[in-house]
């Protein structure tokens, strides 16, 4: 997997639509495996929509009558608008999207700190806590620089994109010194 501003994007119109649905939504970290993992090995943004399996998943029994259609009409609507939303991205779509990116960045160094915590207080190493820290920070960093793709001249966000890179870096030293106490 390659960092990419795709996933918080998608992420963020699916929390959208459960909200105004009052439909939970969930994610998981990548498993390997499924329809979207030809597209990663050819350096092509994808996500996996799913719903978590039940006793029906692919077996004889998993045919349409046991889809649930408001899963599938929210699916659908948070997929739709995400797909539209993209097509027409411009300048000010890159810089939500950059926001997002760095909304999502904080909260997940965050609860890595946490995590980190527990985990040296179980007597993990530290350097592997850091080396976790240090592996969000790159991915969020890099994923900035690809909202590139959403704009005709780069240079139209270009500050912009420092800004988030540098909100970023700032959280994940914060999150280092705090650690190395």
């Amino acid at each position: 997997m390659k960092p990419h501003y795709l996933n918080d994007f998608v992420i963020e119109k699916f929390k959208a639509q459960g909200k105004r649905a009052n439909w939970t939504v969930n994610t998981n970290p990548f498993e390997g495996g499924s329809d979207h993992v030809p597209f990663l090995r050819e350096n092509i943004p994808s996500v996996l929509f799913w719903h978590f399996t039940d006793q029906f998943y692919h077996t004889d029994n998993d045919r349409i009558d046991k889809v649930s259609k408001t899963t599938l009409k929210n699916v659908g609507t948070a997929a739709l608008v995400s797909g539209l939303e993209l097509l027409n991205s411009d300048v000010n779509t890159a810089k939500k999207v950059l926001k997002t990116i760095e909304n999502a960045a904080i909260s997940r160094l965050n609860e890595e700190l946490k995590q980190s915590k527990l985990a040296i207080e179980k007597g993990e190493d530290v350097k592997t806590q850091l080396e976790i820290i240090a592996a969000w920070e790159d991915w969020y960093v890099k994923s900035a620089d690809t909202t590139s793709d959403m704009v005709s001249d780069i240079s139209l966000i270009t500050s912009e994109i420092k800004k988030t890179k540098s909100a970023i870096k700032a959280k994940a030293k914060n999150i280092r010194e705090e650690l190395n106490k």
